[in-house]
Order: structure tokens, then sequence, then C-alpha cells
């Protein structure tokens, strides 16, 4: 997996190509805690992403829960469509259209991301 660290004085950006498998999931815990520790706010860009499996979406969900606890914030970029990453959180439960689509609930960083780009129009 390819993952490319963008940081500005506001953000750090993560531009991900490739496989988001188990094979890169200490890659990519290592890059998100990183980027965490570089700004308060981490934006990750999925756009590039071929393949996608649960250990990736958990290592989200875990950065995200660290975020918080430092008072940071991560999140997918919604304008960053990735059908394999949508696929793999619906099949996994990560996200549900009638429990997340317009709910005004704290979601997770994988509901945000669906919630965001299934208001944007449905891409796949």
């Amino acid at each position: 997996m390819d993952i490319e660290l963008q940081k500005n004085t506001k953000e750090t950006r993560l531009v991900c190509k490739g496989n988001a498998t188990a094979e890169a999931a200490s890659q990519i815990r290592d890059v998100l805690l990183e980027a965490l520790q570089l700004t308060p706010t981490v934006l990750i860009d999925v756009a590039g992403l071929e393949k996608v499996d649960i250990t990736f979406l958990q290592l989200l969900v875990s950065a995200e829960r660290t975020a918080k606890e430092s008072e940071k914030s991560i999140q997918i970029d919604p304008s960053a469509y990735c059908e394999v990453l949508i696929k793999s959180a619906v099949r996994g439960g990560f996200c549900r259209e009638a429990e997340h689509l317009g709910s005004s609930s704290t979601n997770t960083i994988l509901a945000d991301y669906y919630t965001q780009v299934m208001q944007g129009g449905d891409r796949g």
C-alpha cells in the first residue's frame, strides 16, 4: 500500500492508494498514529484504494477513538469516493443506510463517510 502524507498548518492529509488489507496493517497503523501527532485534524483520501478488508476498517475506527481521546479529529474525505470502502463497510456492518442516513447521532468514522457520500448521491 502507498500512503502519501501531506501536512500543512491546519491538517494532515493521507492519500491512500493500493490495497488496504491485513498485509499492510502495521504500515497503516504507524502512518495513522504519526499523522495524529502532527496536526489536530487528519483527513484521509481513500479514492485510490483498490481493495479493502476488515482490518483497515477496524484500524480506522481505532484511530478515530484515539483521536477523540486526544481531542483531535480524523475523518475520511467525503469528496474522495471509494466504492470498495463503501461496500466493505456495509458488508462488515459498519454502516447501514436506515440507521445513519440523515441521523443526528454521533456516528463512527465509517458511518459519517457513508452518510456524506450517500447524501451526495448514490454512486454505486
